[in-house]
Parts: C-alpha cells; structure tokens; sequence
C-alpha cells in the first residue's frame, strides 16, 4: 500500500471514530433534582375600606326659593393595593356628579349644591383607586339628606 493511500484510509477510519463519537460526548444528563426558588405573584387594585369621615346636609328656603347642599370630608381610608395609586373621588346625584376630585391624598373636601327638591334626596360618595389604567372596586356610599334644614352623619 502507498504511503499516501495508508495516509487517506487512517484520516477516514479517524474521522469516522470522530463523527461516531462526538454526539456522546456532547450528550448531558441531569444528575439530581433541586426545587425552583422563584415564585411569582401579581398585583391587584384594592376597594379602599375603613373610609372615616364626615357628611352634612344643608337645606335653605324662601317661599319656593331655596337650595340645598351636601357636603361630604373624607378624613382617610385604608388601600391594601400596591402603592403609587390615585384616588377618583366623585359626588353625585340621580347619576349626576357635580364634584370630582383626582389625587394622590387619601382625603377630600366634595359639594353637591343644587336647587330645592321635594322630599328626601340620596347621594352617591364614590372613591375609586387606580395606578397606570388598572382600576379597583370603587367604595360606595349612599347618603341621604331628609327633607327637613340639616342632617349629618359620618362616613
């Protein structure tokens, strides 16, 4: 045999044992078990609760000239959701809202003022929590102001 031909017939018997061998040793296994460290949560917008503070109904009347007002103070309440929210606060009657406050206090001075209405009137204090377009349930709290000159009451 030529010393070229030797030479051809071991590089292909070398890379042939190459070729078969390589897939084992680039092979890998697992040699035992670990528990993952990493949990996951998620964050979710709160109700506020334990709303304090106080409301007061005014009734004025002269003949069949008069108003009447509901003033509503939110002294504080509690947000169990994740921290940076702002507070849509809302006042309303008959799905009319007359005083909205947007802020980043937990409190707030509303006034619903209108004309003079027969009987008894219920309005609506809403306090909605929201960060970056994700919104909670909003505390509700109906109040009602009776057709007598004044009422109050707290929240």
């Amino acid at each position: 045999m030529s010393h070229s031909l030797r030479r051809r017939v071991l590089v292909l018997v070398a890379l042939t044992a190459f070729l078969v061998c390589l897939p084992q040793l680039a092979s890998a296994r697992f040699s035992g078990q670990q528990q993952a460290s990493l949990s996951v949560g998620t964050a979710g917008m709160a109700m506020p609760t334990g709303v304090t503070g106080t409301w007061t109904c005014t009734r004025f009347s002269i003949l069949t000239i008069g108003y009447e007002a509901i003033d509503v103070d939110v002294d504080s309440f509690t947000d169990a959701g994740p921290s940076g929210a702002t507070y849509a606060y809302r006042l309303s009657r008959a799905g009319v809202t007359r005083d909205a406050v947007d802020s980043t206090s937990r409190s707030a001075a509303l006034r619903y003022e209108t004309g003079l209405i027969a009987g008894a009137q219920t309005y609506r204090l809403t306090i909605t929590s929201t960060l970056k377009g994700w919104t909670g349930e909003p505390y509700v709290r109906d109040l009602t102001c009776p057709g007598s000159s004044r009422a109050s009451g707290t929240l």
